[in-house]
């Protein structure tokens, strides 16, 4: 039986023609303007659906076309569907909708239309765009890497040496600015650099280095104490001695410094200041005179010696001038008054020289010598002449050499005590210590004894009769003789011992200063002798 169809009617509404559908507006591929499809594809049909409400649809069976008869599905079921092509739709129903069949350039079938158009012709672009980007990226990294752009790498230059740390920035292409910093350590090392190791920064920038230096001294000298101190400590200086020194600066004035101006110290290094300070005069009363000036001069002051009278102990001082405890630049002179020392025998003649005059006359009375005559000479020059029974005549004179001499002459007074000097000094012996033979061993004997009593010694030349020198008009008489010479503390001193002409003996010792002779009187006759000269003087009365 075949089956029932619905009629016309029934599907479609009554107002539904072909000629109707023919004049609903349709989109090319058939649907009407304001249908909404949904697609289906099955095999190679593709099911366009309407919108639906709620109504479930159910699509129809994909047409079957007769080609040889030319007939299809409404044909079979004796109905004949071929004027509803093109014709409306009921928007509750499933239309088909024929897409072309198109072939996609690899051959896998249906496609969109214009899809595999619109992406194989922009897909190698897109991929050569690509490798360009990351090739690139590639040569950017590498050359900046090189330093080939992008500017320079900045070395490490910290904790090396300035010297060093400056060629390494130059070499790198950049412009080292030094600048510095006072430190205690890593004395001429980099302590830091900005900018910071490892930055970029373009060829011909600068990069600043800060070096470390040492702290140098201030120039404290001269400034009062309480200055000094705080300039150090700004310096840096955290331990600070201070010494006082007596000193001719102004009291509490800074004299020294150690280390001294303008040498490198440590912030941890004692610094120590010397300060003047006003010398104090030492209590030197009752030392003896050696002892006595050693303590003033260290205590910073010059010493003068002044001899005085005094009952106590030869040599010993009485008083200072300033007072012992009194305060006094230094350098400046303290006077000590000390009580003079004579000689320790009266014909210790060399001991006379550097005593006040006064003092000798006082002396010499005081042993037994008494003033027989004294004058003054023109050059106000003393001669005193003293004798005594047991030890001869002193005579303390200007022309010590000879023995001619006035002693009737006597002006009054005494002009040692009167304090006027004298140039040498004339001991004619006794002749109870001048007793000896006519022999050169005689007078050998004698000068020895002499000698031994006046305390001399260090003999540097002798003369006598036979080889002494003169002038060559000199005329000699037969006396023999031998003069010892010598010298101590620029003394000369002189034994003469004399056999006379006519008989007798005679001894002399003199002493007078080397200076006097030489800047006196004209030695080169007497082969440049002082020995020759006296000998000649006084025995043959030449000078």
């Amino acid at each position: 039986m075949a089956p029932q169809n619905d009629s016309a009617t029934d599907r479609y509404p009554d107002d539904v023609t072909q000629a109707g559908a023919a004049e609903e507006p349709l989109h090319e591929d058939g649907l009407l303007e304001d249908t909404v499809l949904t697609s289906v594809v099955t095999d190679e049909t593709v099911i366009a659906t309407p919108p639906v409400d709620e109504t479930m649809l159910f699509p129809l069976p994909a047409p079957s076309y007769d080609e040889e008869h030319g007939t299809g599905i409404g044909q079979q079921y004796g109905q004949d569907f071929s004027r509803l092509d093109h014709a409306y739709q009921n928007p509750r129903r499933e239309r088909e909708i024929p897409i072309p069949h198109i072939s996609d350039e690899d051959g896998s079938g249906y496609r969109v239309p214009g899809e595999g158009r619109s992406r194989s012709r922009w897909r190698p672009l897109f991929a050569l765009l690509l490798v360009s980007v990351m090739v690139a990226g590639i040569f950017a990294a590498a050359t900046y890497g090189l330093e080939a752009w992008g500017g320079k790498s900045v070395p490490n230059v910290t904790g090396i040496s300035e010297i060093r740390a400056r060629t390494m920035l130059e070499e790198a292409g950049f412009v080292p600015e030094v600048k510095t910093r006072i430190a205690d350590d890593g004395i001429g090392f980099v302590l830091e650099q900005d900018p910071a190791s490892g930055g970029r920064l373009g060829e011909g920038s600068t990069v600043t280095i800060v070096v470390a230096v040492s702290r140098t001294m201030p120039d404290v000298m001269g400034l009062p104490q309480a200055e000094a101190q705080d300039l150090l400590s700004k310096a840096g200086a955290q331990t600070v001695v201070v010494e006082t020194r007596a000193a001719s600066e102004p009291e509490g004035t800074v004299i020294a410094v150690n280390p001294a101006v303008g040498e490198a110290f440590s912030s941890y290094q004692s610094v120590t200041l010397t300060v003047a300070s006003k010398a104090e005069v030492p209590d030197v009363v009752g030392m003896e005179k050696v002892e006595a000036q050693a303590a003033v001069e260290a205590a910073g002051f010059t010493v003068e010696i002044t001899y005085s009278e005094g009952d106590g102990k030869a040599n010993t001082v009485t008083k200072t001038e300033p007072a012992a405890g009194e305060k006094a630049d230094p350098n400046s002179k303290v006077r000590l008054f000390v009580i003079e020392p004579m000689p320790s025998d009266p014909l210790h003649l060399l001991e006379y020289f550097g005593k006040q005059s006064p003092s000798i006359a006082r002396y010499v009375t005081g042993k037994g010598f008494s003033l027989s005559s004294a004058f003054t000479s023109s050059e106000d020059e003393a001669e005193a002449v003293y004798t005594s029974d047991a030890n001869g005549t002193l005579c303390f004179c200007n022309r010590p050499y000879s023995h001619i001499y006035i002693h009737e002459r006597n002006e009054g007074g005494d002009p040692l005590a009167e304090n006027h000097p004298f140039v040498g000094i004339r001991w004619e012996v006794p002749s109870s210590l001048a007793s000896f033979d006519a022999t050169e061993q005689g007078r050998d004997a004698v000068t020895r004894d002499l000698m031994s009593r006046c305390g001399l010694s260090n003999i540097t030349d002798i003369c006598t009769n036979v080889d002494v020198k003169g002038p060559s008009d000199l005329a000699k008489n037969k006396a023999k003789f031998r003069c010892t010479y010598g010298e101590v503390n620029g003394i000369a001193w002189t034994v003469l011992v004399i056999n006379e002409e006519g008989g007798g003996n005679r001894a002399v010792v003199t002493c007078a200063p080397v200076s006097y002779y030489k800047s006196n009187y004209d030695l080169a006759p007497y082969g440049d002798g002082i020995c020759d000269f006296v000998a000649c003087a006084d025995v043959y009365g030449e000078r």
